[in-house]
This record gives C-alpha cells, structure tokens and sequence, in this order.
C-alpha cells in the first residue's frame, strides 16, 4: 500500500499558497473585506503578518511521524505538574525555528520559535482534516493557534481549549522524542519513495524535504509474571547540577529477575 501525501491536509498545507489565505480569514475575517477595496499591504497589521510568517512554508522543515513512533510515544510517562500542566521550560535550549509535524492521520502541527526578542515563545498552529462521511471526496478543515513560554511556562489564555488539549499529550511526547531522545532522520528529497509492499511505501510528493523520523531505542521485552510495573520512557535529569533533561528507558520492575534483552525495535512506516 502506498502512503500518498496527495490524499493529506499537509500536501495543500506546504504545497498550495492558496490554504495559506484560508486560514488567514479564518484568524482575521476582516481580511477578506479589506481586499476587496484596499491593497492589504497597507492594512495588514504586525499581528497579521506574524501569523502569515507563522504558516508560510517559507523556511520550513516538515517531518513525518510515523504510526510506529506514534505508538512508542505511548511508553514515554510525563508528568503534569499540581496546575495540570506539561513543563515546557526543559525546551528553552532550542534554537529559532519551523517545523510541521505530519502525522498519518491527516493531522499536523506548525511549531515556530521565532529569532528576535521573542524567540522564547513557543507558536504551534494544530490542523486536522475531517472528511465528510457523506461526501466521499468532501470535507473540512479545522485549525488552531496556540503558544506557550519556554523560559516560564506560561501558557496563552485558550491552551485549556479543547482544541488544545486534544493534540498536546501528543505534540508534547513528540516533542521530547525529536528533541531530547536518540533519532535518526530519514531524508526524502521531493519524489524519492520509501518503504516495502507489506510495510507501507511513502511517496514524498511535497515541493521540499521531508525527514522521516525513526527510533533507536532499544527496548528490553519483558514476560508478564511478576512485574508490578512495565517499562516504559520518561524524562531523566542529567548533567552538571543535573539542569538538562533527556528521555530515558527505564526497566521494568521485575522482583523475580524474568527479563531479557530483545531486538532492536524495528519501525515500519
């Protein structure tokens, strides 16, 4: 089965400028009504014109994130603190930058921190594509905009929109596998295909790269008997006054000692 990027919301997202404009009058209605009369360079406002840089393709580096991963994602254990939020500070070490974050089923996520004085913001904008169950080839776009402050933690007033809260137990863990774990990247330049018949072949059908992002980690099986807590991922200080933070695998806990060691895992797309 091939994996055609054609049938994703992240084909138009990166491919068609035309999407760009959608969400635009989607964020700022007005927009459509001041075109009509005005040329919008002389209306458009600094706010409107960091959300055009927030979702232009200009600069971007996509990444498709494969169901595997998806999966693995599930073993990593964060912790929210007593306000029920996700510390985002141990990102404060990242440098300016765009990404997407395509996943397979037709979601994706535009992160930005921006160079300048406010690159401690961290910009996410959330797009999903819901089909139409009564129109076969119809459907709709949803999309929204959220950020938070790497360097406190602060959140913007809507994070706790439902909107929000359905991606970010993902965005989070993925954010902790990209940047705080062990990957490979997998480059596909425009046109190159990936994968096997039984597997899965991606076609990278966008106009620019796309990383394919895959896990070395190597996870210990276990046997069920006797095991009060399962292995799984979670975020272990380390360094120097132990400041930085990495993923870590932690072993199962197993009183009678039944563990052993298995194969590298194997991520299919």
């Amino acid at each position: 089965m091939n994996i055609r990027l054609t049938n994703h919301i992240a084909y138009r997202f990166l491919n068609d400028e035309s999407i760009i404009w959608e969400i635009m009058e989607m964020v700022y209605p007005e927009i459509a009504r001041i075109t009509k009369d005005h040329d919008l360079k002389d209306h458009i406002t600094p706010e409107m014109m960091g959300t055009y840089q927030m979702i232009t393709p200009k600069d971007n580096k996509s990444f498709y994130i494969t169901d595997s991963v998806i999966k693995n994602l599930d073993l990593l254990k964060v912790k929210r603190n007593t306000e029920g939020q996700y510390d985002y500070t141990i990102f404060s070490n990242l440098k300016p930058q765009k990404c997407t974050f395509i996943t397979p089923d037709n979601r994706l996520v535009r992160m930005l921190i921006p160079d300048g004085e406010s690159s401690f913001q961290m910009l996410f904008d959330y797009i999903r594509y819901v089909p139409d169950k009564q129109k076969k080839y119809y459907g709709h776009m949803n999309n929204c905009m959220f950020y938070v402050n790497r360097m406190t933690g602060e959140q913007c007033s809507h994070f706790t929109h439902p909107d929000v809260k359905e991606v970010e137990n993902l965005l989070y863990r993925l954010l902790c596998f990209i940047y705080l774990s062990d990957t490979e990247e997998i480059i596909l330049k425009p046109g190159e295909k990936m994968g096997t018949k039984k597997s899965g072949k991606l076609i990278n059908e966008i106009k620019q790269p796309l990383i394919i992002v895959t896990s070395k980690w190597n996870i210990t099986s276990i046997r069920t008997e006797g095991f009060k807590v399962s292995g799984h991922f979670r975020l272990q200080p380390f360094g120097k006054g132990r400041n930085q933070v990495r993923v870590q695998w932690i072993d199962p806990f197993d009183k009678e000692g039944y563990v052993r060691g298995a194969k590298k895992d194997t991520l299919e797309i």
